[in-house]
Formats: C-alpha cells, sequence, structure tokens
C-alpha cells in the first residue's frame, strides 16, 4: 500500500512538471510580444544568464536587442520584460502612465523602499511624487553636482593606482563610489566608503547595510522559495534585514526631519547646498505641497537605489568592455582630453 502511495506520488510530480513545461513552452512560443528575446528556459527564464557572472550575462540579453529599434526582451520566469535602450523611448516610458501591474513579488520593494515609494504609487499620488521629483531634476541642479561626482571619482582613481598589477573587485570599487557620490548629491550624507577601505578602516554601517538590503532585495525577487515573501518569519535572513532597515531609514529619517524643521528659511538662505533633497524641498515650498518625513524618506531610499544599482553596473561594464577593446579605450581617452582638456570637469567646461 505504501510503495502504491509513493508510485502515485512520484507520477503526480512527473505530470506536474510535465504540466508546468507545457504552459512556459506555450506563454514563450505563443503569448509574447513581436521582440527579438534571449532563448528562455523553464521555470526560469533568462534569469540564469546573470548568474554567476552578471556583466557577462547583460551582455548576452543586449546582443538580442534590435539595432534597427533599440528594442529587445528577456524573460523573468512567465514574465516578458520589455528592453530599452534608446534615450528618447526611455523618457516616453517613464511619462506615460502611472499605471503598472501589480505583482505578489512587489512586497520585497516595499519592505525595501517603503509604501510611498514612486515605483509603488499609482494614479495621481504617483503623479504629484513625479511632479515633484521632476522639478527637482533640473539640469543646472544636477550640473550643480559634477563637483561631487568628480570629487567620488578622484577618490576611487587615487585608490586604484594605489593598487596597480593587483587583483581588485573592480565592480565592488565601483558600487562603493556610486553609493559616495548619491549620498552626497540626494541628500548631503557623507558615507566615505572608498575612503574606509583605503585607510583599512571597517566599513560605513550605514553602507554596508544599504548594500546588504541592496542585494538582499535581487535575491528574494528572483528566488524560486516562496518563504521569502515572509518577513515575519524568525529566521536569520529576515532579523538582517529589519536589523539593516532600521540603521538606513533611521539615518535618512533623521537627515529629513532635519531639514523640515529648519522650515523655509533653510531652503531659501542656505543656497549653497546642491543635493536632491534640497531641491525636492525648494518644490514643494513653490507648489504648496505637503511634505511627510516618511515619503520623503521612500523616495531618498528609491533615489539612492535607483542611482546606485544602474550606475554601478553600467561604469563596471563599459570599463569591462573597453578592457577588451584596446582602440575604443584609447579613442575614448582622446575624446576626453580633447573636449575637456583636463581630468576634472566642470559643469561650464561640459559640452551643451
Amino acid at each position: 500500500m505504501t510503495l502504491n502511495i509513493w508510485i502515485w506520488a512520484g507520477l503526480g510530480l512527473v505530470g506536474l512538471a510535465f504540466t508546468i513545461y507545457v504552459v512556459f513552452q506555450l506563454r514563450f512560443r505563443f503569448f509574447r510580444l513581436p521582440l527579438k528575446c534571449c532563448p528562455p528556459t523553464v521555470p526560469f527564464g533568462n534569469l540564469s544568464l546573470l548568474h554567476p557572472d552578471i556583466l557577462k550575462g547583460i551582455e548576452k540579453v543586449h546582443e538580442a536587442v534590435d539595432p534597427t529599434n533599440g528594442l529587445g526582451c528577456m524573460w523573468m520566469f512567465w514574465r516578458q520584460i520589455v528592453i530599452v535602450t534608446r534615450a528618447d523611448d526611455i523618457k516616453k516610458v517613464f511619462t506615460s502612465s502611472a499605471h503598472r501591474d501589480s505583482d505578489i513579488r512587489e512586497i520585497h520593494t516595499r519592505m525595501f523602499l517603503g509604501d510611498k515609494s514612486l515605483v509603488l504609487l499609482h494614479g495621481d499620488e504617483w503623479t504629484a511624487h513625479r511632479r515633484l521629483i521632476q522639478k527637482a531634476f533640473q539640469y543646472t541642479r544636477l550640473g550643480e553636482m559634477t563637483t561631487e561626482f568628480v570629487a567620488s571619482c578622484s577618490t576611487l582613481i587615487g585608490y586604484l593606482e594605489e593598487l596597480v598589477n593587483k587583483e581588485v573587485d573592480l565592480m565592488e570599487l565601483v558600487k562603493m563610489t556610486t553609493l559616495d557620490a548619491i549620498g552626497l548629491t540626494a541628500f548631503g550624507y557623507r558615507f566615505n566608503s572608498i575612503d574606509a577601505l583605503r585607510k583599512g578602516h571597517g566599513p560605513n554601517p550605514v553602507a554596508e547595510a544599504f548594500e546588504y538590503l541592496a542585494d538582499e532585495w535581487g535575491r528574494r525577487l528572483y528566488a524560486s522559495s516562496p518563504l521569502v515573501l515572509f518577513y515575519s518569519l524568525p529566521t536569520e535572513a529576515n532579523r538582517k534585514h529589519k536589523k539593516y532597515r532600521a540603521i538606513v531609514r533611521e539615518t535618512i529619517n533623521k537627515l529629513v526631519e532635519y531639514r523640515l524643521s529648519a522650515g523655509a528659511e533653510e531652503i531659501r538662505d542656505e543656497q549653497e547646498r546642491n543635493d536632491l533633497l534640497h531641491s525636492m524641498m525648494g518644490a514643494a515650498l513653490q507648489g504648496g505641497d505637503t511634505l511627510n518625513v516618511d515619503a520623503l524618506t521612500d523616495e531618498l531610499i528609491t533615489l539612492l537605489l535607483a542611482g546606485y544599482a544602474p550606475t554601478s553596473l553600467a561604469t563596471s561594464y563599459t570599463l569591462y568592455e573597453l578592457s577588451k577593446h584596446p582602440a575604443e579605450l584609447q579613442q575614448v581617452r582622446d575624446e576626453i582630453a580633447d573636449v575637456l582638456g583636463h581630468p576634472h570637469p566642470t559643469l561650464d567646461g561640459l559640452p551643451p
């Protein structure tokens, strides 16, 4: 009797696996947008390409982009993700609609970025938040941040010069540099990640917490186990997530509360501030919008992640490709020297 149960259970699992396989294949073949895609596999789609070498994975995904229109796609499990590579198309995507499909994995984004993150909002609330951020992202305001970007990059270059002929994890160093630059330009916080590493000090606890949360967010998004959805379970991963989330949010909350407590006079008088928090407060003052500490914190963490992940990845990938193509690398160096004339760009010195 027991043997029969196991046989039937085994047959049931085989049947279930076969059904899943057929459903996925039908989805991949017939229920899809007419775009060039990397060949998917069941059940992960193209996610296996991004592990363990994410840079080579991105290279393979990008090879599937149609050069005639700059569009492509990849599969994340059963969902087709459209890849947009041209700047004008990217702008249209971000400004066209406040609607997005909800997904059960949205809980991971909510637990990381907060309930009022722009990427989680819909309708009028999304429109109001986007308008506020859009006003803060003016070209002149971003241009004023050039000094902070250059300083962070110069620190990285100085450290790399000390490590000539030594093996380094370049992507990890670029991630630290990106975090340093965006911390300064988003809300005036100095992570000093590269300096701490250079001097042999331990990592900044806020930087360490944020990097853990970013990595854990990515891990949970693509995890196959449903248990990652339950943050209240007494697991080591959940305890660490709660601890590091509190560190990041409490730090940024205090910065926001301090700025808001200074009120309108701080916005009018401290013109030397060039960070996005200052710009968002000024835009809200002009528009008569009400500022909320938690909502501002959610948006700042969102901006931190939005700048941290894509910028560090794109920069690392660019350096990786240039290292494989010496002629193009020299061409880039020559163009920088021709346009800037010196290694320390300023807003006035950049081409229009």
